[in-house]
């Protein structure tokens, strides 16, 4: 077998005529498949412990394949768009791509692996050992969100016409940056939403 997929016991050597029991361990991230005759070319068990009567020159082969994991890829779509891979079933051993692009108004934080923190750069490879979950996280710029909910929705366009009713200035609501508080903070707002 591959020594990076698994062992034998007792490895390739010499055996006396008789039975003997072999045995195939999987290494980390791998499991038993099945034993092959190299010879005849049949399948001779799926059971990692077989036992053979060795009374002529046997030549077998232990078989692994590597385990499979569930990974789970979780980000917010209203704050970025998943640009690398997906949650899916992935081989032990896979090279997984998480990258992501951060929406309007949003800035990319750090992605999570099982609830630890794992890198700050918006692309990072990673290697599957295991079921995992990993989350992209990201926090608001600030920009749009004039009721200081921490959302940018159509709630922010009504804190901008309370402000233009009461005829009041606050700078989160002047998203154009032109002293005063009307429509064209409207069409701002309503800009970036578009953008969401």
């Amino acid at each position: 077998p591959d020594q990076l997929c698994g062992s034998t016991s007792p490895a390739t050597g010499m055996l006396t005529f008789g039975t003997h029991t072999i045995k195939a361990t999987p290494a980390t991230g791998y499991q038993f498949d099945h034993w092959t005759d190299n010879i005849t070319g049949d399948t001779l068990s799926t059971r990692a412990t077989l036992d053979i009567e060795v009374w002529k020159e046997r030549s077998l082969t232990a078989y692994f394949t590597p385990k499979s994991y569930t990974v789970t890829i979780l980000w917010n779509d209203e704050q970025g768009e998943l640009t690398g891979n997906k949650s899916g079933i992935y081989a032990h051993g896979e090279e997984i791509l998480l990258a992501v692009q951060p929406r309007w108004g949003w800035i990319f934080d750090r992605w999570t692996k099982d609830g630890k923190e794992l890198a700050t750069t918006q692309t990072f490879r990673d290697t599957v050992t295991g079921d995992h979950v990993y989350r992209a996280m990201f926090f608001s710029d600030g920009y749009g969100d004039v009721n200081g909910d921490g959302k940018k929705d159509v709630a922010d366009i009504g804190a901008i016409i309370n402000y233009m009713s009461r005829d009041v200035y606050a700078d989160n609501a002047d998203l154009n940056k032109d002293g005063v508080i009307d429509v064209a903070d409207i069409a701002s707002m309503l800009y970036i939403l578009s953008k969401k």
